[in-house]
């Protein structure tokens, strides 16, 4: 913490001096010098406002795209997600081999052949469900949901992603997810087999006594 310099120490289970700023390592207690602690410092968002504008300027030939999604409240707004491409041999890591510390892509398993490229997208969920898109007076859990973050994914796939990775934070929901899997085709009953309607919101899941798999992929 408060290092700025790309060395560190290693002192009685330190793993670096507070406030060194120095550009120097320093030794153990025993005197005997330690290599630096080598770093790099990588601009990225925490998860929230701004992650997509932060990679959309980290990832070469990444673009945004419209799409057209509900809010927490149901209300229906454009947004935006980023679609990328990843050759294959970069396909285990989120923007290549050269910044490979930064995240990762999520793989499939699928075995992708040398040159080929996959699509990938990433949705940043303070876009789609997010605190900001709501005004104070509006924030209240128990009257949001997550169903436009699962008409962003659909529109990813749709336009041939087959990788998405999801930013979670700065959201204005608490339904666990569950307006997110009714847009992509979940049902949820209440205790006499009713369905509950759309959009389900967080305080909508204490009626919930079953959830119903959509019948195709």
């Amino acid at each position: 913490l408060g290092n700025n310099s790309g060395a560190g120490c290693a002192r009685e289970g330190v793993a670096s001096q507070l406030g060194n700023n120095s550009g120097a390592g320093c030794a153990p207690s025993d005197g005997d010098p330690v290599a630096p602690l080598q770093f790099q410092i990588v601009e990225i968002a925490d998860g929230g406002d701004g992650s997509l504008e932060v990679l959309k300027n980290r990832i070469p030939g990444a673009k945004t795209t419209d799409v057209t999604v509900h809010d927490p409240l149901g209300r229906e707004v454009v947004s935006q997600i980023l679609l990328y491409s990843l050759p294959g041999a970069e396909k285990d890591t989120f923007l290549g081999a050269e910044k490979k510390n930064v995240a990762a892509c999520a793989g499939n398993g699928a075995e992708t052949r040398s040159g080929s490229s996959e699509l990938c997208a990433f949705i940043e969920m303070a876009k789609v469900s997010g605190l900001e898109m709501l005004a104070k007076g509006e924030r209240n859990p128990l009257f949001t949901s997550t169903y436009g973050m699962g008409e962003a994914i659909k529109a990813a796939v749709a336009n041939g992603a087959t990788q998405v990775t999801l930013s979670i934070g700065g959201s204005a929901t608490n339904d666990g997810g569950a307006g997110m899997l009714q847009a992509l085709g979940y049902r949820f009953l209440d205790a006499q087999g009713g369905e509950i309607a759309v959009p389900i919101c967080g305080g909508d899941l204490q009626r919930v006594a079953k959830i119903v798999a959509p019948c195709t992929d």
